[in-house]
C-alpha cells in the first residue's frame, strides 16, 4: 500500500495523498508489532519508517527544484498570479513538514518509546528533513520575491528617468508612475497574503518591504525635487507608504515605521534652502543615517546653486 501511495510532484501537490502515505506508515508499524517476531520488530519497523522519510526526502527535493526552474525571473513576468505554482507547492510541503513534524513524530515517540536509540534517529533524521525542506523552499521563495520586486525596480526605472520632470513643476497631485506602481504592488501584496500564511507569510512581507524600501530610496535619489511641485511629491509619498504599510499587520510595526520614514525624508524637498538645515534637525530626521539625507539633499533642483551651504551641514 505505501509503495502505491508514492508518486512525484503530483503526489506532493496532493496533500491529502500524502497524509494518506503517512497514515499507512503509521499503521504499518503498528501491523508490525503484531505480526513480527519480536527479534525483528525494530528492524522491519526502522526499514518502514526509513523508506517513508528517504520518499519524502526525494520528493520534496526533486518538486522543489523542478518549480524554482519555472519561477519567472528578472522581473520578466506579466502577472503576479505567474508565480502561483511554486506559492502552491511551498504551501503544501509546508504543511506536510509541519504534521511529520506533529502527529507523525509524536507517535514514534509513543510507540518507540522503549527503543530510545531508534525513536531518537528517527525523530532527528525528520527534524533534518523538516529543516532542508524549509531551507530549499525559502530559496524558492527569495526567487520569487526578486522577480517581483525587479519587475517594480524596472517599471520605475523604465518610467521615471534621471531627466524626468516629474517632481520639477506644479501639477495637481500624484504621478503616472506612482498611480501604476501602486497599481501593481497591491496585486502582489494581495496575492502574497492569500498565497502564505502564517510564519512564511510574515517573514515573507517583511523581507518584500524591506527590500522594497531599498528600492525606493535607490529610484528617488536619481531624480530630482523642486518645492514648486510639493503637491505631486507629498502626493506620491504618502500613496507609496499607504499602500504599503495597510498590508503589514501589527507584528512588523518595525517595518512599518521605517516605511514612514519616508513621509519624511521627501520634507527635504518641500522647504526653501535656507530652511533645509532646521528640517534635518527636526523629529526622526536628527536620528537618520547621515549619508541617506546627504543623497537626498543632493537631489534639491536647487543645490549647485547652494552647494558648499548644503554640504558644510554634513561635515
Amino acid at each position: 500500500m505505501l509503495r502505491s501511495l508514492v508518486g512525484s510532484e503530483m503526489c506532493i501537490r496532493d496533500r491529502v495523498m500524502y497524509e494518506a502515505m503517512i497514515d499507512e506508515t503509521l499503521s504499518a508499524i503498528k501491523r508490525c508489532y503484531s505480526l513480527s517476531a519480536e527479534a525483528d520488530r525494530q528492524g522491519n519497523s526502522s526499514m518502514i519508517v526509513d523508506y517513508f522519510l528517504d520518499t519524502a526526502r526525494n520528493q520534496f527535493t526533486s518538486a522543489l527544484d523542478k518549480s524554482k526552474d519555472r519561477i519567472p525571473k528578472g522581473g520578466k513576468q506579466k502577472s503576479v498570479t505567474e508565480f502561483a505554482k511554486y506559492f502552491s507547492l511551498a504551501e503544501q510541503i509546508n504543511r506536510i513538514v509541519s504534521a511529520l513534524r506533529g502527529r507523525f513524530s509524536r507517535y514514534i515517540r509513543r510507540r518507540m518509546n522503549d527503543w530510545n536509540a531508534l525513536r531518537d534517529r528517527i525523530l532527528a533524521r525528520v527534524e533534518t528533513l523538516v529543516h532542508e525542506a524549509e531551507a530549499d523552499i525559502g530559496v524558492g521563495l527569495g526567487l520569487c520575491l526578486s522577480g517581483m520586486l525587479t519587475r517594480v525596480q524596472k517599471m520605475l526605472a523604465d518610467r521615471q528617468k534621471p531627466d524626468s520632470k516629474d517632481y520639477l513643476q506644479a501639477g495637481t497631485g500624484n504621478t503616472k508612475t506612482c498611480d501604476v506602481i501602486c497599481d501593481v504592488l497591491a496585486k502582489q501584496f494581495q496575492f502574497i497574503t492569500a498565497s502564505l500564511h502564517g510564519k512564511v507569510q510574515h517573514n515573507f512581507i517583511r523581507s518584500f518591504v524591506s527590500r522594497l524600501y531599498k528600492i525606493l530610496i535607490d529610484h528617488l535619489t536619481t531624480l530630482q525635487f523642486s518645492e514648486q511641485a510639493t503637491i505631486e511629491i507629498k502626493s506620491d509619498i504618502k500613496r507609496y507608504t499607504q499602500t504599503i504599510t495597510q498590508n503589514i499587520d501589527a507584528s512588523n510595526a518595525d517595518i512599518e515605521a521605517k516605511i514612514e520614514v519616508l513621509n519624511d525624508l521627501v520634507t527635504v524637498f518641500l522647504v526653501s534652502a535656507d530652511y533645509v538645515n532646521d528640517v534635518l534637525r527636526e523629529g526622526r530626521m536628527a536620528t537618520m543615517n547621515k549619508e541617506v539625507l546627504h543623497k537626498f539633499v543632493k537631489c534639491r533642483a536647487d543645490y549647485d546653486d547652494h552647494q558648499a551651504e548644503f554640504d558644510k551641514i554634513f561635515q
